[in-house]
């Protein structure tokens, strides 16, 4: 009796730790979050910020941090009005994760609060146009419901400002390219997908290039719109959404780094 009850109770002690250990890997954030939320501590400065993100982006590029990194990194430059960092910062996330998705933590910083992608997902509530046709199909007896998803406006606001970081550089055909990606990602209500394609056709215009009629793209249910892309300008080598081999090269020396990147 007493080899059994010790068995037993080796097998409870065991049984008993393992959630445990399981609960303590949970809530223990991995590496790259704990850089990611470092660099917005309150004693931070902003050129240290900068570095610990780019950091992160070389030695996590697997990870999804990387891709935040890169966005608060390219919309703070933004905002900032230094298109050749916009540019280096975006050019490279838009290759890593075109729709790229960002963290629950990102979206409270104040650089995403000033983006204006808040007051856009405000519109798009207001109208009844938040959620857009997803993959695949529900059936529940013998009705047959297409599956939605919410509406990110994120990928359309990271294509068209790579679009005018590229024309601030004197680049019209990356631009064009840039913009088409933005209006492939556009709701379908609202005024962006309206002034993407003016950009669109002012381009195409410029370069002499040929122009696709808005009707050959195709609107989603309650969404995006999917414009078919238009001869002379090719589309980005990077949509198939893989990774570039290793870490961005050094960011350009356009404007003091040291405000590349502010809360």
């Amino acid at each position: 009796m007493g080899v059994r009850a010790c068995i037993l109770a080796l097998v409870l002690l065991a049984v008993g730790r393992l959630p445990a250990r399981a609960l303590a890997a949970e809530e223990q954030p991995d590496e790259a979050q704990a850089v990611f939320q470092s660099a917005f501590g309150e004693d931070v400065a902003p050129g240290e910020r900068v570095r610990t993100l780019e950091r992160l982006v070389k030695e996590h590029a697997d990870s999804r941090w990387a891709d935040d990194a890169l966005w608060v990194l390219g919309e703070a430059a933004r905002q900032q009005g230094l298109p050749g960092r916009v540019v280096y910062y975006w050019q490279y996330l838009t290759g890593v994760r075109p729709g790229v998705e960002l963290e629950s933590f990102t979206r409270d910083l104040q650089v995403y609060q000033a983006s204006g992608v808040p007051q856009l997902l405000l519109y798009l509530q207001a109208t009844g146009a938040s959620y857009v046709q997803g993959t695949g199909l529900t059936t529940r007896g013998d009705t047959v419901l297409v599956n939605a998803r919410a509406f990110d406006p994120v990928p359309m606001r990271v294509w068209e400002g790579l679009a005018r970081a590229y024309e601030g550089l004197g680049e019209p055909r990356l631009a064009l390219r840039a913009y088409r990606r933005a209006l492939e990602a556009a709701p379908a209500v609202g005024p962006w997908a309206g002034d993407l394609q003016e950009n669109t056709e002012r381009l195409e215009r410029g370069l002499n290039v040929a122009h696709v009629p808005s009707g050959v793209g195709q609107a989603t249910a309650g969404g995006s719109r999917q414009p078919a892309p238009a001869a002379g300008v090719a589309e980005p080598g990077s949509a198939s959404g893989s990774r570039p081999a290793g870490p961005p090269p050094q960011p350009p020396a356009t404007g003091p780094t040291s405000q590349a990147a502010a809360p």
